[in-house]
Formats: C-alpha cells, structure tokens, sequence
C-alpha cells in the first residue's frame, strides 16, 4: 500500500512538472498574503459575465494555463472549492483527483504558498453533530491534504448561534489536526454578517481560528460606501472588537456591483465592458438609466497600504458570481491584475 502511494505521488509530481516549468513571482513578497477563492477548483471555470462581443463565450483555456497565469501574477494561496460533506457520510469533490491537488500543491508550496480547501456541509438540521463534522474533515484531509481548512456556512435554515457552534467544531478538528483553520463572513441571510459580531464574540470563535475572510461588500444597503477606505477601516474595527486579531484577517473584495439606491446588482466586467466604464473612474457608473459601484483600480490599489497599516494577514479575490463576474485575470483592466500585481 505504502508503495503505490509513493509511486502515485512521484506520478503526480511527474505531471507537475510536465505543465510547464514554474514561473518567478512577480515581485518580492510584500509582508502581506494573497489568496484567490476557486469555487470549482477543476470543474467549471471562471470567464466574464457580460453581454458586449468582447466578452468570451467559452472558457477557452486549460487549467494548467489558468494555475500558470494566476501564479504568476501574484497570487501566493488558494482556497479550492467544489468539497461538500453529505450527513449521509459521503464526501464529494467534483472534478478534483489525488494527482491532480499533488501537482497544484507542490506548484503552490515552490512560491512559498498554501492551499485552503472551502469545505461544504450539506444535510438535515438534525443530523448535523459532532461526530459527522469531525469526520468529514479528516476523511478529506486522507484524500486531499491541504494546508488548511475554511468553512463558510452550515446547512439551510440554522440559526446564527447554530451555525457558529458549526464552524467552532470545525475550526477545533482543524486545529487539533495542525492545519490552517479559516472562517468566513459573508453578506447574506444564512451567513455570519455585520450584525454577528456579539455572537461571535461571546463564543469565543475568534480568538481559535487561525484565519477569517472578511468580506468588503455593500450589506444590507446598497451604498456607495462600501468601496472607499473609510468603510473597510470600520470593517476592521467591528471584527476586531468581537475578539479576532488584526493579524488573522484577511479583507476579501469581489465583482459585485450593487446599483445605488436599488435593488439590482450587476457585475464588474459589466461596467467595464458594457457600460464602457473607466476601470479607474469615480467607482460610479451609470448603465440602462440606473447607477451602480464599482471598484475602481485606484480604490483596489489603496487596499494594500491600508491592509499594511492595520497589520492585517492579507487581502483576497473571492470568486465570480453568476452574472455577477470580474474580467478574465490576465485583463489588464481586471480587478484581480489590480491587485495581485501591485502587492
């Protein structure tokens, strides 16, 4: 048994090699972290959501050039989806193989850096229990040792409080395992938000995990504010006083453009292509009679000094969302080239 595994992994690292040789960082490392989120790490890719025919209809590219192209832009971590742990025992990862997370692991760990698998749970209320939480993480962690585990969410319909007695069960395997545990706090009715923070603070869940994305976005009223220094510097502020040091933060910004005293959302690649929007404009964009916010390249750029000042650990690009998506990486004009390049 021993020995199949090693001659898997020397397989692995073999085609590791084979795509292609491993390109230099683009610029010494700043002190500060870089993640990007990969919802469908080898499933579905990521390209923009745009209507004009300078948008891509197909993700013409491979994987091994997506993973060669991010690299070397900047980007130091992943967070890999496309894991969910059923109640029901089975564990499923679509499109992922042993051999394949060798290559990408070894690549990633060359540069210095890490990969964080984005753990799914899915299943009754009911079910849900110690035993079926610390299972599923070790189970993957056979399969696909990763650096780290971040979990976002539990099953629909738990209440707060629940959800965080999820995520603490979570965070303590992890730990006890001596991997990267990671959090999330995203806008949204099922996730941990803005007005979680005294339940956060009185579970104590901030001060064990090892890393939290926080993420820089309008909620719950679309308001210009949330793309400006200001908004990000109380940001900080909140999560810092429901007990999480500065040093385990991550602030995470995405494509989403919320329109401004309205309900739609459209996306970045929207504004830029569509809308014909200056990728380093005012962040306000006018598209069909309405007006939405957008992350101007200046605005993304002024993240990094601010991440620097307040000790944070880093600074992420979450994933596209549908129709909701940021250019192709390698677009100058992309949100993500504005920000892995200058970090």
């Amino acid at each position: 048994m021993r020995t199949a595994w090693c001659l898997s992994h020397l397989l692995c690292l073999t085609f590791a090699g084979s795509i292609g040789p491993l390109l230099p960082t683009r610029k010494v490392h700043s002190g500060l972290e870089s993640y990007k989120y990969i919802p469908s790490a080898w499933g579905r890719k990521e390209i923009p959501s745009c209507w004009s025919h300078q948008c891509p209809r197909s993700a013409n590219f491979t994987w091994d050039f997506y993973w060669d192209q991010i690299l070397k832009l900047g980007v130091r971590n992943l967070v890999l989806g496309g894991c969910k742990a059923y109640v029901t025992g089975v564990l499923k990862c679509w499109g992922w193989t042993p051999c394949k997370f060798a290559a990408l692991k070894e690549r990633v760990a060359s540069r210095g850096g890490k990969i964080l698998i984005d753990l799914d749970f899915d299943g009754p209320k009911n079910l849900y229990n110690e035993t079926f939480i610390v299972n599923s993480i070790r189970n993957l962690t056979k399969y696909y040792p990763g650096d780290g585990i971040r979990v976002t969410y539990g099953p629909q319909y738990f209440d707060k409080r629940s959800l965080v007695k999820v995520l603490k069960i979570a965070v303590e395997t992890a730990n006890e395992l001596n991997m990267i545990s990671a959090i999330r706090s995203e806008m949204g009715a099922k996730y941990l938000g803005p007005f979680d923070w005294n339940i956060l603070k009185q579970s104590g869940l901030l001060r064990i995990v090892k890393l939290m994305f926080v993420d820089v976005v309008a909620w719950p009223k679309r308001t210009p504010l949330f793309i400006t220094d200001k908004f990000s510097e109380d940001l900080i502020a909140n999560v810092s006083r429901a007990g999480l040091d500065t040093d385990k933060m991550i602030l995470q910004i995405n494509p989403c453009t919320p329109q401004i005293n309205g309900d739609d959302t459209m996306g970045y690649a929207n504004m830029i292509v569509d809308a014909h929007c200056d990728p380093n404009g005012n962040g306000t964009c006018k598209f069909y009679e309405m007006y939405f916010n957008y992350f101007p390249q200046h605005l993304i750029k002024s993240k990094i000094p601010l991440a620097k000042k307040h000790g944070l650990h880093g600074l992420s690009m979450d994933r596209n969302y549908p129709e909701q998506t940021d250019l192709l990486p390698w677009d100058e004009r992309s949100m993500f080239y504005t920000l892995f390049t200058n970090m």
